[in-house]
């Protein structure tokens, strides 16, 4: 959950441009709200924060690389939105998300 706020997050400002400006902000001001009550009851005992934290940090890393960037086409009879991003940027920021928490893992277990 807290990938798909950071993910959520990063797509509104990559996007901004095509979205109202005050109903984005008032859109990342929600985001930010929902994540500092989550990680606020995350204070609870049995409750993992770290892993909170991990999935907000690559929810917001993979979307910073991989998510979609759009632009505006005209083919001269419509305009419509488009991916801009290619397939390979999306397998790169896969294989980049991987090995920093594949490491980060490999760390924290003393390997």
């Amino acid at each position: 959950i807290f990938g798909l706020l950071a993910a959520q997050g990063v797509f509104l400002l990559q996007n901004r441009r095509y979205f109202d400006q005050q109903r984005t902000s008032l859109a990342l001001r929600n985001i930010i709200v929902v994540a500092a009550i989550n990680f606020i009851i995350g204070l609870s005992p049995g409750i993992d924060n770290w892993g909170h934290l991990g999935g907000f940090i690559g929810g917001g890393i993979f979307a910073w690389l991989a998510g979609p960037r759009m632009s505006v086409s005209d083919d001269g009879f419509t305009w419509r939105m488009v991916d801009v991003r290619t397939s390979s940027n999306v397998i790169l920021a896969s294989v980049a998300v991987l090995l920093l928490f594949g490491g980060v893992a490999l760390l924290a277990m003393g390997g």
